[in-house]
Parts: C-alpha cells; sequence; structure tokens
C-alpha cells in the first residue's frame, strides 16, 4: 500500500515538472534524452529513422564514455549495430574513457556499459599507460588507491622527468576545521593562496569554509566558483532570518539568526529600534 502511494504521489510531481517546463518551453539534459528514447520507440517509424541516419554516418566517436547511461546506450545500440554489422571497412565506432572517473551515476552513468559494448561489438581495447597531466607522486597515489579496489586494473607511469607531487589525506570530524589547518599549513610553507582550489561536495560547504578561513584571516582574498545563489552565505542567511523573526515573531527564526550569527540558539536577542517599517537599507 505504502509503495503504491508514494508512487502515486511521484506520478503527479512528474506530471507537475512537466506542465512547469511546457509553460516555461524549457528542457533539461534528462529530459531530452528521455523524449529521444520515447519518440524512437512509441512515435516515429524507428528502423526507418535509423537507415536514413545510417546512411549519412561513417565514424562514431563518444568521449567520457564511462558517464553514458542505459537509456543513452538504447538510443545509440542501433547505430552501433549497423556500423558494426556492415561489410564497409571505413565505418569505425570509437569510444573513449576511464571508468575510475565515473562520477554520474546519481544522474544514470552506467560504467559497466564500457565493458558490455566492447564485449557485445568486440571492440579492440587500446590502454594508455602513460599519464601526462599529473606528476609522479600523484600517479603513484591513484595506482595505489585503485589497483587492489579495480579489476583488471594496470598501473600508469609517470611522464618522464615528471616528478614531484604530493598528496596527503587527513581524517577528521570536524572537517571544515581540517581544511582550515592544511590552507594555513600550506600557505605558511611558501604556497601561493592564488594556487590553493579547495573543491567541496556541495555549494553550502564552500560558503561555510570561506566564513571559516574569514575568520583566522580577514585579509584573506577568496575567490568561489558557484552556481549558489546569494542566500547561501551565512551572513545573507541571517540577515534574512531576522527579518523573518521581525516580520512573523516567530522564535524559530530568532533561534536560527543567533545560531548563523554563532551565538547559541537561546540567547538573549535585544531588538529595541529596530522598526520593521523602516525601508530595507535603513533596517
Amino acid at each position: 500500500y505504502l509503495i503504491r502511494e508514494v508512487l502515486y504521489l511521484y506520478s503527479l510531481y512528474k506530471e507537475a515538472k512537466l506542465k512547469v517546463k511546457k509553460e516555461f518551453n524549457e528542457l533539461d539534459f534528462k529530459d531530452v534524452t528521455n523524449f529521444v528514447y520515447q519518440l524512437l520507440n512509441t512515435e516515429l517509424e524507428r528502423d526507418f529513422f535509423y537507415f536514413r541516419l545510417d546512411s549519412k554516418i561513417d565514424h562514431i566517436l563518444i568521449d567520457e564514455f564511462q558517464d553514458t547511461s542505459v537509456v543513452q546506450y538504447k538510443i545509440l545500440k542501433p547505430l552501433f549495430e549497423e556500423i558494426s554489422a556492415g561489410s564497409n571497412e571505413l565505418k569505425t565506432l570509437f569510444y573513449v574513457g576511464d571508468t575510475k572517473q565515473s562520477i554520474y551515476r546519481f544522474i544514470g552513468g552506467a560504467k559497466e556499459l564500457f565493458y558490455h559494448v566492447k564485449k557485445r561489438f568486440g571492440i579492440e581495447t587500446k590502454q594508455l599507460n602513460v599519464n601526462y597531466r599529473s606528476k609522479k607522486e600523484i600517479v603513484e597515489f591513484v595506482n595505489r588507491v585503485f589497483k587492489p579496489r579495480l579489476k583488471g586494473y594496470f598501473d600508469q607511469k609517470p611522464n618522464e622527468g615528471n616528478f614531484g607531487g604530493f598528496v596527503k589525506i587527513s581524517e577528521n570530524e570536524d572537517l571544515i576545521d581540517e581544511v582550515v589547518k592544511n590552507c594555513f599549513m600550506l600557505l605558511k610553507r611558501g604556497i601561493k593562496a592564488d594556487d590553493i582550489a579547495i573543491l567541496t561536495y556541495t555549494n553550502d560547504d564552500i560558503s561555510k569554509i570561506e566564513e571559516a578561513l574569514l575568520q583566522e584571516d580577514a585579509t584573506l582574498k577568496i575567490s568561489t566558483e558557484t552556481t549558489a545563489s546569494l542566500l547561501h552565505s551565512l551572513k545573507v542567511a541571517a540577515v534574512v532570518e531576522m527579518l523573518k523573526y521581525l516580520y512573523f515573531g516567530d522564535e524559530l527564526y530568532r533561534a536560527n539568526f543567533l545560531a548563523l550569527i554563532g551565538y547559541s540558539w537561546d540567547d538573549e536577542l535585544l531588538i529595541d529600534g529596530l522598526n520593521i517599517n523602516d525601508d530595507l537599507a535603513t533596517l
């Protein structure tokens, strides 16, 4: 019963989402893939379409193949079959990828297709065993991490003369504190701030790390590349919570405001003199 109800809610969600997209005349990448698949399997003369398309295609090249989804593969499969079955030696199927870099499973990427297509269509494999991008220490670290975890993994070699590099793994309950500590360790060793990049899992993490770094050294010039809106800034979020408290009077907003500026949620908050009817800049 529960599963049926959840699926019913999900169907309502999909209908509502599609309605909004039609109103704005917009599609996302997954929509494009799914609609192409639906068209080819329900509304078009599928075989005729692929026949016309195949007559114009001699070579297929796909990059980052480890991120291909099952639906994308089903769209491409008839073209693979035509190219592989043809007697014309000038037709080729060529794809490039690295299963270690398969990080898009959350949107359907299936690294297993890399090996499935190889076996299904008899693709000849060529390994690139020299890493031209990274220094020796980095390459050797990657080899140590992946060799026991990835079936059939072969060691990569660093490019000749490309020595150096540095890897450090830290485990800490307070990851933000660990990031800040490591940043200032690098700065003390003479690394330029412009040469330090911090990659985070979410946009919210970026804002928290930026705040923590600036608390240690307010002179740091930190540039963030994020799609987060201004509301992800802790300072802006705090101001918004304060405005909500002044307008609605709900104690939850007061507690949120205090927590965001580093106080205990149950601390006293004096708001005498703040008038919600003032213009926003004055307030």
